[in-house]
């Protein structure tokens, strides 16, 4: 029992939010660490794969706003970053393509 809750609590933390379920992820790579990128419209989410020993939010949102940027070829609309260290939202301009 104790064993399938601890999996259910780990699959959450690779699951995109309800907003980007069933839309295929974009793998990438920013400054050494792997994420999942999803867009959606203007919007975009990134998943950290992986551990990561910098515990800076803002390394982190810095990797993962560089991650966006390449998965979906656009900028990211200023003052629209969050994150968490592992889920990084951000709304999306001057897309490419």
């Amino acid at each position: 029992m104790r064993f399938l809750l601890c999996a259910m609590v780990l699959a959450g933390c690779n699951t995109p939010s309800v907003q980007f379920l069933g839309v295929e992820p974009v793998l990438v790579e920013a400054e050494g660490r792997s994420f999942k990128v999803y867009r959606q419209g203007d919007k975009a989410q990134a998943i950290r794969i992986g551990s990561d020993s910098d515990l800076s939010k803002l390394n982190a949102a810095t990797r993962a706003s560089i991650a966006i940027q390449k998965a979906t070829g656009c900028e990211i609309r200023s003052g629209s970053l969050t994150t968490d260290r592992i889920i990084t939202n951000a709304a999306l301009k001057n897309c490419q393509g």
